[in-house]
């Protein structure tokens, strides 16, 4: 029910209509605080409750609001009631949680002291969401760990990606890598690999100050053209050479 609503002059006069949803419960006066959309943006209005009601609203209702302007709104109808049953638990500064149950789903809301929605716990679907609208999200462990453990697929998106480690270890079955341009900048790079599959479709060029290669068993090389070029000497050393 975290909704807002945009505000309405009516024609010709300086009165106000439209639906809002009540940030804050009724207070012993009869006042509520609204979210409403004015300007293309959402702001905090405070109205007195002009209907009849057996029992003080409570916040995240829908009302119908009118008045003769922002400043002077009354409630004057209930669209959606929370029950009064439902249990809502709020700290000194005004953060609450919410039980929502809509249209058979049953949702535990934690809201912050601005009425925007923190954590949403779905008991249908057995998710956890932590909303974050606004600012960083920070994980620190100054003298421990942090873990993230999942049965199933544990994803990461976002457009730049970053990963600073004094040492990374990567443990998997299988590696599936899909990247448009991929440059690596190391010092020295060990492979070891039983066997080792290479396709490319054009060119592979490697520069090197020095080549060295060492095959224990066949070195065999097929191809449409063979050219060797050297600036200096060309040395082939074998017990036997044949050519033809």
């Amino acid at each position: 029910m975290n909704q807002t609503a945009n505000v309405y002059a009516l024609a010709d006069t300086a009165a106000c209509f439209g639906v809002a949803e009540l940030i804050s419960g009724e207070d012993e006066q009869g006042g509520v605080t609204l979210r409403m959309e004015q300007s293309g943006r959402s702001v905090s209005l405070i109205a007195q409750v002009a209907v009849p009601r057996s029992a003080p609203l409570l916040a995240h209702c829908r009302v119908l609001v009118a008045g003769n302007s922002t400043d002077q709104l009354f409630v004057i109808g209930l669209l959606d009631v929370v029950d009064n049953d439902s249990p809502v638990v709020k700290t000194n500064d005004g953060a609450e949680s919410v039980l929502e149950n809509k249209e058979g789903e049953e949702k535990l809301l934690v809201y912050s002291s601005d009425n925007k929605l923190v954590f949403e716990y779905d008991s249908i679907q057995k998710k956890s969401i932590l909303h974050c609208t606004e600012g960083d999200v920070v994980l620190n462990a100054e003298n421990g760990n942090i873990k993230l453990n999942a049965a199933k697929e544990v994803e990461i998106n976002g457009s730049d990606v970053s990963l600073t480690s004094k040492r990374l270890s990567i443990k998997s079955f299988f590696a599936d890598l899909v990247i448009a341009r991929m440059e690596t900048q190391t010092d020295t790079i060990i492979e070891s690999a039983k066997n080792v599959y290479r396709t490319v479709k054009e060119l592979t060029q490697l520069r090197a100050g020095r080549r060295r290669v060492f095959v224990d068993e066949t070195y065999q090389v097929n191809a449409d053209k063979v050219l060797l070029r050297s600036e200096n000497d060309v040395k082939v050393k074998a017990e036997k050479i044949h050519l033809g």
